[in-house]
């Protein structure tokens, strides 16, 4: 009996590897899908407890998805912020996908988290969690952190009912970049309903922060520099638009006052000198502006933004409490007033 030899082409051979090696690709990134379900929900848990300083209560209503990258899919999570009182909720999730690697290991034990995207967050701010919560963003977190479509809420009182303020945001990103050993915090959305990017980057070494605020309807673009100086004193570099303020700034913890005193500071080239204390509980300040020589028309140069952000951040602003003092021994560019 004669065994019939097959011949298989070149493209013919090529087509049955990569068939082998789809299916094997698919075998193997499915890997983490073998795992009970409570078992991923206790692990995920712990694996988030190590890495980064806050809780995750996370359903057993867990789905794995390959693509765009290995992730699980977990629905209707609560984040919490840890307190020695015990742990402080901050928001919950609709969606969170826990980014993992070790894919390809049977032991559970194996898999590692590597990124964590809260979605259709809700979050509340009020004055005992954001204590916490500065914390944690004063911490290396090493693995990036991010939430998509977020309401954050600002609240007197986590008692209350009443909502101070809501910002929503598109996507807020917190990652640790190594090189400079500095947290770096991304964020853009709408504040007060107008389109705003935020960038802030805080070096865990020097303590400096870098701070700039984008809004573009208003082309308002605010940058602000805190250099430490140690012992609770900071100098503060300010330019928005076409003004510069730089000032030195020190901190009262006791009486939660923030003190500032003008180093060199100018508005469209005109120099001016100010002293300001703020209080933060309960809040309010208490300003002195002085300006040797101010020409109206230049300064009010832009009265669309000046009338915007009255109407946006100062009118009906029941927040909003303090004292302006001004002072300018010349002024031209009016008819009414002289000094």
């Amino acid at each position: 009996m004669k065994i019939q030899k097959f011949k298989i082409s070149n493209f013919n051979s090529s087509i049955i590897f990569l068939v082998i090696l789809v299916f094997g690709l698919l075998f193997f990134y499915s890997i983490p899908n073998i795992h009970n379900k409570h078992d991923l929900q206790k692990h995920l848990s712990k694996e988030i407890d190590k890495i980064y300083p806050f809780d995750i209560s996370l359903s057993p209503d867990i789905t794995y998805s390959i693509l765009p990258k290995p992730h699980f899919k977990v629905k209707n999570s609560k984040i919490f912020l840890k307190s020695e009182n015990g742990n402080l909720e901050l928001g919950e999730a609709k969606e969170t996908n826990i980014y993992i690697s070790k894919i390809g290991s049977f032991d559970l034990n194996k898999i590692k988290v590597e990124k964590i995207n809260f979605l259709d967050s809700d979050l509340r701010l009020d004055e005992e969690n954001f204590k916490f919560l500065k914390d944690i963003i004063n911490l290396s977190i090493k693995k990036n952190l991010q939430f998509s479509k977020t309401r954050l809420y600002f609240k007197e009182n986590k008692k209350l009912d009443t909502v101070i303020n809501l910002i929503l945001l598109d996507q807020i990103n917190l990652k640790y970049d190594k090189d400079d050993n500095s947290n770096v915090l991304n964020a853009k959305g709408k504040l007060y309903n107008q389109d705003a990017i935020f960038y802030w980057r805080k070096n865990l070494s020097t303590k400096n922060i870098d701070i700039n605020l984008k809004i573009k309807p208003l082309n308002l673009n605010i940058e602000n520099k805190i250099l430490n100086q140690g012992n609770g004193k900071t100098i503060t570099q300010i330019k928005l638009n076409r003004a510069d303020l730089i000032a030195e700034s020190n901190y009262d913890v006791e009486k939660k006052l923030l003190k500032f005193k003008s180093v060199k500071s100018s508005i469209n080239h005109f120099d001016f000198d100010y002293d300001a204390n703020i209080y933060l509980k309960p809040f309010y300040f208490d300003s002195k502006i002085k300006f040797e020589e101010l020409n109206l028309k230049n300064f009010f140069k832009r009265p669309i933004l000046l009338e915007q952000i009255i109407k946006n951040f100062i009118y009906e602003n029941e927040n909003l409490n303090g004292d302006i003092n001004l002072l300018i021994n010349k002024i031209e560019g009016n008819k009414i007033f002289k000094d």
